[in-house]
């Protein structure tokens, strides 16, 4: 389960799990991180925050991650799915990611590959988007930005 809260003017995304799910953000993460992924940055959430966000009693099983929208509202965001983008289709993903960014399509072998290495089996065109900013005399500058990553090697 995934919200989006407002905190002192900054908005988080918070999702909701079993432990090994939010360990995963984690450990993935730290992983993307090291190969220069653009990703979101998860922190593990308190016991008293999970209540007081989900309006309930968190029972001992349920894991809460957040992550800030580290745009700030500056960049226009585009799930892969709206590029063209096929889900289990990485080699004409990276066609066609290159012909909007070769930057973004070099992010994108390094997403295939942390995906291969941590066995990640939810990867689908809506869980990594492409953002994008206006420059001068073109319409976008794309980066794919990974937002989350769910890789679920239990199932």
């Amino acid at each position: 389960e995934k919200c989006w809260r407002l905190e002192n003017g900054q908005w988080w995304l918070y999702k909701r799990g079993y432990p090994e799910h939010t360990f995963s953000e984690l450990a993935v993460q730290v992983i993307g991180q090291y190969l220069g992924l653009n990703m979101a940055a998860y922190e593990s959430v308190s016991r008293e925050e999970i209540g007081a966000v989900f309006n309930c009693r968190a029972p001992a099983s349920m894991t809460v991650v957040k992550t800030p929208d580290f745009s700030k509202g500056r960049l226009n965001f585009e799930p892969a799915a709206d590029l063209g983008c096929k889900r289990n289709d990485a080699g004409k993903n990276l066609q066609i990611l290159r012909k909007f960014s070769p930057t973004a399509a070099q992010e994108y072998e390094k997403m295939v590959l942390l995906d291969a290495l941590t066995y990640n089996l939810d990867r689908h065109l809506y869980n990594f988007v492409f953002s994008g900013t206006r420059l001068p005399g073109r319409l976008f500058r794309w980066r794919l930005s990974l937002i989350t990553i769910s890789p679920f090697p239990w199932r």
